[in-house]
């Protein structure tokens, strides 16, 4: 695949960004009082990305003497990719958050992204998630006992579980732990 370049509007068409993920700076003329001319020839360069800590790769460019950030797969996508839903996310195809190919990228709901992650597992549920708590085992049982005796007392379970009472609540509601379905886990399990 040839390496295609558009021109970033937001930076008055002083930077373009490829279908590769690069971004470079064009030719131009900058004022100058050193140079005799009154101005010097600014010559193109790729520019460098910089990672966020978190894997995705980040432009700086400075631009009407103001340093601006802008991420290399939301600049790819927005010049290469079409959106006809409107949709706001830009979605990683292979998970790797540093390749920003345009066939690596496309565009997505928050949910859809969600899903993504999760079916890759790039965002780990439940016992896998390093925020866990209980055990699948535990949910279950907690939704069993309630289902089978509503008024048992929520605070007494959270304690027991070292959790609190918001999270039991929110696991007999199906806010939290959703994903789960019961199996025939008993309840003496908690």
């Amino acid at each position: 695949m040839e390496e295609i370049w558009k021109d970033v509007q937001e930076f008055e068409n002083n930077y373009q960004i490829s279908n590769f993920g690069r971004l470079r700076s064009i030719a131009r003329k900058i004022n100058s009082s050193i140079q005799p001319c009154g101005y010097r020839i600014n010559k193109p360069r790729i520019i460098l990305p910089q990672d966020n800590g978190k894997g995705y790769q980040q432009y700086y460019v400075k631009f009407n003497n103001v340093r601006v950030m802008k991420y290399a797969h939301r600049l790819v996508a927005k010049y290469f990719l079409d959106n006809p839903y409107g949709k706001l996310e830009v979605n990683h195809i292979d998970g790797n958050k540093a390749n920003n190919h345009v066939s690596n990228l496309e565009w997505n709901t928050l949910q859809e992204n969600r899903d993504h992650a999760v079916n890759t597992n790039l965002m780990r549920k439940g016992e896998r998630s390093y925020q866990a708590k209980l055990s699948e085992k535990n949910v279950l049982a907690i939704r069993r006992l309630f289902r089978i005796n509503p008024k048992f007392n929520k605070c007494q379970i959270a304690k027991k579980l070292n959790v609190r009472d918001t999270t039991i609540h929110k696991i007999i509601n199906n806010q939290r732990w959703k994903h789960l379905k019961e199996n025939g886990y008993s309840l003496n399990r908690l």
